[in-house]
């Protein structure tokens, strides 16, 4: 597969490339100065602006798709081919002897980008207290086409090793610096969370592929949550690590390690954290255990399949995760309330009754399993869509004892939201295997 760009545009790309790049400066010997970006935004201006190409670079790489692919393949090569040089003033990329000749630099860079898209697969590594059952018992498990559960085993030493062979490439992913002691290996009592994606990843750059595979883990570990497979946790850390995840490309059949990728910090805390859930004590025992995370794995693979028909459910998760992060409890509520409005929101609803009315409304209905629940769900939620209105629309400097009740009421809802939307969606299914 190809993006099946005209030849025209082509030829236009590999002229304006070869053109621009003259302005590009390297700093250190092997940095990409940032400047260097806005002159290749003028040979952006060749891409289409509109239909299936258009549409597919967005996808596979972003809103600015040649610049970051240029800024991020050659920060790449830069990083493993160059050596670091005092700083004496930016020079020229054609300084540079592999950059010398510009436009040929141009063809290869604008061959590479008409190959798009390319296939890679993110591993994150998953919590303590769900390794130890899962590897145990279950050893591996594919949620999606695309998504996978695997124990740290040969299989991923095999099949996904974390040496490349490029010496500056696995000194990055190793941690690199004077500390280098061991280099990195999948650890057999881990249990890893694997997403495949395509399009480009790329050196100093978050492009879609990559987000989107960091999206996968927020909307895992938020589904988790939901469904009680897991629940938070909390310990001490001086000095918080950040959860790493690997870069794998394929390259002539094979997956090479290409590089690492380190979570935002508050991310890294509430996941690393998360622990087993126990309903409450009802599991007693490791095999009781197995078979709750069975069943609830299956039940997250549904969701993950159904693609666009779980689109709301899969943005809530990730957002009641986000509710759990950070330590910023008005940030929190706030986006714990995002949760209910992404899931029972409607515009065109609530323009004629209120967002608040509206899921008041439609929460009660949806969770309550008696008539009284009901009326209390309502009361509940009209008092807790009464603190996120204060907090977005007047400000706060903290919440009260009693809103801080209420903050436990809008997760409980949270959960319960997505668990009933979960339900729903198997049902459906179901019915259409049938």
């Amino acid at each position: 597969m190809a993006l099946g760009l005209h030849p025209n545009c082509l030829a236009q790309l590999r002229a304006s490339l070869a053109e621009q790049l003259v302005h590009a400066t390297v700093r250190h010997g092997m940095f990409l100065a940032p400047s260097s970006s806005l002159y290749l935004f003028l040979t952006q201006a060749t891409l289409p602006e509109r239909g299936k190409v258009h549409e597919l670079l967005q996808k596979f790489i972003g809103e600015a798709p040649l610049v970051d692919f240029v800024n991020g393949l050659l920060s790449r090569e830069l990083h493993e081919n160059q050596s670091y040089l005092s700083e004496e003033g930016p020079i020229p990329l054609s300084s540079v002897a592999q950059y010398a000749n510009l436009a040929e630099v141009a063809t290869r860079l604008t061959e590479a980008f008409e190959s798009l898209p390319w296939q890679y697969i993110v591993t994150a590594p998953l919590p303590s207290s769900l390794s130890e059952i899962f590897c145990a018992h279950i050893k591996s498990v594919d949620l999606s086409d695309t998504i996978s559960i695997r124990s740290g085993d040969e299989f991923l030493t095999e099949n996904y090793p974390l040496v490349s062979g490029i010496k500056k490439r696995d000194e990055a992913i190793a941690g690199g610096g004077l500390l280098l002691s061991s280099k990195p290996s999948w650890k057999p009592d881990r249990a890893y969370l694997q997403v495949r994606v395509q399009g480009f990843i790329g050196k100093y750059t978050e492009t879609e592929p990559l987000l989107e595979a960091i999206n996968v883990v927020r909307a895992f570990c938020g589904l988790a949550i939901a469904l009680r497979l897991l629940k938070p946790g909390s310990s001490y850390q001086p000095y918080p690590q950040r959860e790493k995840l690997f870069i794998h490309q394929e390259l002539e059949g094979k997956w090479v390690v290409l590089d690492s990728h380190e979570l935002e910090t508050h991310h890294s805390v509430v996941i690393r954290d998360l622990v087993l859930h126990d309903l409450d004590g009802y599991l007693k025992d490791d095999a009781q255990r197995a078979h709750w995370m069975r069943t609830q794995l299956a039940t997250i693979g549904a969701i993950f399949q159904a693609n666009d028909r779980a689109r709301s459910i899969l943005l809530g998760a990730q957002w009641l995760l986000e509710s759990y992060c950070g330590s910023d409890e008005l940030l929190q509520y706030v986006q714990a309330a995002v949760v209910v409005e992404i899931l029972l929101g409607n515009k065109a609803s609530s323009d004629q009754t209120g967002l608040g009315e509206l899921l008041a409304n439609r929460c009660a209905y949806s969770i309550a399993s008696t008539h009284t629940q009901r009326i209390e769900i309502l009361q509940d939620f009209r008092k807790i869509y009464d603190v996120r209105s204060k907090i977005v629309h007047r400000g706060k400097s903290r919440l009260a004892l009693a809103e801080r009740n209420l903050f436990g009421k809008l997760r409980w809802i949270c959960r319960r939201i997505i668990q009933e939307e979960a339900e729903l969606l198997e049902k459906d299914l179901a019915k259409k295997d049938t």
